[in-house]
């Protein structure tokens, strides 16, 4: 119930519609693929494309919630000082930050952190598929040293700790 009111909010929200028309070739493909995504979530992997020519796999539905927190609402936005950057990005989840970041960034490098295999394996497709070079690892990143248990939020591939 929660992925279909969040598709009404952003549905009928001209802010996020705006947004999508600067951000995406074909805004709404959006639209498609969160209605494809509510129906088939893990049946079907769509790109979406920017204008800036990055192209971004939505494997799940909260993908979608993703993309819209760091591309539409801009929420991890941050202006380096330097103009080639290294960025660390501990939870790349599948990369869409670093995607971000390289189109703003040219000459920016990465350390992407994240523990969990199959996020791993799609973030290795996302930034080939951008040409995107990053070093991956396979650790998640802690106040402490040592081993800790992973916590898994099958409902919510973004919501792991």
């Amino acid at each position: 119930m929660w992925k279909l009111k969040w598709m009404l909010s952003v549905f009928f929200s001209r802010k996020i519609h705006k947004k999508l028309k600067e951000v995406l070739i074909n805004p709404y493909m959006f639209y498609y693929v969160a209605i494809l995504k509510l129906f088939y979530d893990n049946k079907y992997i769509v790109v979406l494309k920017t204008k800036l020519g990055s192209k971004l796999p939505v494997y799940r539905f909260m993908d979608l919630y993703k993309f819209q927190q760091i591309f539409l609402e801009e929420q991890y936005q941050y202006e380096y000082v330097d103009k080639s950057p290294l960025i660390v990005d501990i939870g790349a989840n599948k990369g869409y930050y670093i995607i971000w970041a390289s189109e703003v960034y040219d000459n920016a490098r990465f350390i992407c952190f994240e523990p969990v295999k199959e996020n791993i394996d799609q973030l290795y497709e996302v930034l080939k598929l951008n040409q995107i070079e990053a070093d991956i690892l396979p650790y998640a990143v802690t106040s402490e040293v040592g081993k800790a248990d992973m916590n898994f939020n099958f409902k919510n591939d973004g919501g792991h700790s």
